[in-house]
């Protein structure tokens, strides 16, 4: 119950500021597009590492696979605001990708807690 009502925070809070700010709503599930090559590497390169600890995890379980999502989702979401706000101010729509890696860690955290289950 505490997911969904994270989710519908998140949700409400997006929508406000998109109106507070007069930006507009975006597709919300489309290919990110990187605007410079080191930013694509790093991101390859994280996917690549994530993955792999997936699998060394699935044998050894020395870490609970939701929180494995969590982090990976919270360093791609921060990275992918960085450049967003490196390349791209103006827009502000880092703003709001920001505001989801915040819901991600605070969904991780609770989680870890034992306070929510997902």
């Amino acid at each position: 119950m505490i997911v969904v009502a994270i989710f519908i925070s998140w949700f409400i809070l997006d929508l406000l500021l998109r109106y507070i700010l007069g930006i507009k709503l975006k597709k919300a599930f489309k290919k990110f597009e990187h605007h410079d090559l080191i930013f694509k590497n790093i991101d390859r390169w994280l996917f690549i590492a994530f993955l792999l600890f997936l699998l060394v995890n699935i044998f050894l379980s020395f870490m609970d696979m939701i929180v494995v999502v969590f982090i990976y989702l919270a360093i791609t979401s921060f990275l992918h605001g960085m450049q967003e706000w490196k390349f791209d101010k103006e827009n502000r729509e880092y703003i709001f990708t920001w505001l989801g890696t915040g819901a991600c860690i605070l969904l991780g955290v609770l989680y870890t807690l034992g306070i929510t289950a997902v």
